[in-house]
């Protein structure tokens, strides 16, 4: 078998070399770390969780409106890190303004930093008054922010498009490469980074309401998340059965191999969906068996992400795989 594998990739290298430059790349390699990974992660959480807690306050799922608010909150926290991170990631970050000088709508990255400004700034509003009338006694702050309801309840209908928007949008961001396992399925990968996105961000608020014990509204969330998984799993397969078998190589490749089994399946999708309904067959009460499940899809959702990016990045380096979009 070793004799045969190696004639075969000797045969690859020569047949590559007949039609590339002695093997050498076609195309740039992307140079995207974990402040990328973790920006990917977080833009999507933030975007899913702030829909989230608009469609529970349109639909009145939670008379209080506490699901909104906790909605908002985690919202705003996973988002405000975002521009940091893109910041931090650029060669010159002191020129992080310039993105915002023009819009361009045939480039993602244009239209993304856009959206995720515009976003902020209705999503912080909203929040942020919020958390006012929370934390300051009644008297003429809040009569203010009486006065101001119309134009915020507005505010946060309106962040309801970018917040969408950014669930799928760094998905469109990679599509639009020309990396062979980012732009080769191109339709469908938007849909691999909306599914976890929802699943995280029904994750990390059946966490943070199990914290708060907010019990009712918790077990409402942990039915959606025993739907949410088996979908997020069938895209994700959905997404590497549709890729042709030479780029799907590069997904169950050495290192790549252990955490997409490992970290997006079992630990993010198997285990969790697992004791989800173990403890709802048996009508259990361990608010820690909840709390365990949400924290691992949390840890299979940025795996995913992880994964996503790295294997692109191989396929770019490989003259075989760029040609193979081409077919």
């Amino acid at each position: 078998m070793t004799e045969i594998r190696a004639r075969r990739e000797s045969e690859d290298k020569n047949r590559i070399q007949d039609i590339t430059y002695y093997d050498r790349p076609v195309i740039h390699k992307p140079h995207w770390g974990w402040l990328i990974i973790t920006y990917f992660f977080l833009g999507g959480l933030s975007g899913a969780c702030y829909l989230i807690g608009l469609i529970a306050d349109l639909v009145r799922f939670d008379v209080t409106g506490r699901l909104g608010k906790v909605c908002r909150y985690i919202s705003l926290s996973s988002l405000i890190p975002c521009p940091v991170l893109l910041i931090l990631d650029l060669k010159r970050p002191e020129r992080f303004h310039h993105m915002l000088r023009v819009l361009k709508l045939r480039s993602p990255m244009s239209v993304g930093t856009w959206v995720l400004s515009i976003f902020g700034l209705l999503s912080g509003a909203v929040t942020t008054a919020d958390l006012l009338r929370n934390i300051l006694p009644q008297g003429k702050v809040n009569k203010f922010l009486h006065a101001l309801d119309p134009m915020l309840s507005l505010a946060k209908v309106m962040a309801g498009l970018p917040a969408m928007f950014m669930t799928f949008y760094t998905a469109v961001l990679l599509a639009a490469t020309a990396v062979p396992v980012w732009t080769k399925r191109a339709a469908t990968l938007p849909l691999v980074f909306v599914s976890s996105s929802f699943s995280s961000a029904l994750a990390v608020t059946s966490l943070v309401t199990s914290i708060t014990k907010m019990f009712a509204v918790n077990k409402a969330l942990v039915s959606l998340q025993l739907w949410m998984i088996p979908i997020d799993f069938i895209v994700k397969l959905f997404f590497e059965r549709t890729l042709a078998h030479s780029l799907k190589f590069y997904l169950t490749d050495g290192r790549l191999k252990i955490v997409n089994l490992l970290g997006v399946r079992i630990i993010g999708e198997i285990f969790p969906l697992s004791l989800l309904l173990i403890t709802r067959i048996r009508k259990a009460n361990n608010p820690w068996i909840g709390r365990i499940s949400s924290l691992m899809i949390l840890l299979g959702a940025l795996a995913s992400r992880y994964v996503v990016v790295k294997a692109g990045e191989k396929s770019a380096v490989d003259p075989k795989a760029v040609f193979e979009i081409t077919r």
